[in-house]
């Protein structure tokens, strides 16, 4: 009995041959699948948010992420990207990573999800929406491979304490905005520095 395809395999099929090498780290690679002068206009901030996690780890991170992928592409999630820890990849919503922070951040300001200035007062209005998702799910990915499942690692802390209204949702989006702040060196509360420090250094 043939084992069903994964998340990634369909995706992958369903582009076929328009897969377009953007940026990498190491073992890491991100793939843009569909328009090609769409995704290679992704590539600048992709290598950013690479360069960012590589300096976050040291050089832990090819070895805390063998082989990890990261795709752009359209039409394959309903968020702006997701972190898929049993298949070892990531995958961003293409049209969504194109916008600018400031954007995306007046959008979810409008549907509730942020604050205006979660993100916009830290790291500016201009820098890509794609670019800080990636830091954002790469932090998905480190609980998930450090905990063996999400939402443990801050489980005993409030919500109240999130860096991010986004991260008050739930405690696995607490640490993922908490290791996005960071990785960018803005502050989080020391209880959350100190358990993401250790997985980052294990």
């Amino acid at each position: 009995q043939e084992a069903a395809p994964t998340r990634v395999d369909a995706m992958l099929q369903q582009f076929g041959a328009e897969q377009h090498s953007l940026a990498s780290v190491g073992g890491i690679e991100v793939v843009g699948l569909g328009n090609k002068e769409q995704m290679e206009a992704l590539a600048p901030a992709a290598q950013v948010a690479l360069d960012r996690l590589q300096a976050r780890f040291g050089d832990q991170l090819d070895a805390a992420f063998p082989g990890l992928k990261i795709y752009f592409a359209d039409g394959v999630i309903d968020g702006g990207g997701e972190a898929l820890a049993d298949e070892n990849a990531v995958i961003m919503d293409a049209s969504k990573a194109a916008m600018s922070v400031g954007e995306a951040e007046d959008l979810l300001v409008g549907m509730g999800e942020l604050n205006a200035g979660d993100w916009t007062s830290k790291v500016g209005r201009d820098i890509s929406y794609g670019e800080i998702t990636i830091v954002h799910e790469m932090g998905h990915m480190l609980e998930a491979q450090a905990h063996r499942e999400e939402g443990v690692a801050f489980a005993a802390l409030p919500l109240e304490g999130a860096a991010t209204k986004y991260g008050s949702k739930a405690h696995n989006e607490d640490y993922a905005e908490a290791f996005f702040y960071d990785t960018y060196g803005l502050e989080v509360s020391a209880d959350r520095k100190a358990i993401l420090d250790r997985d980052v250094n294990n």
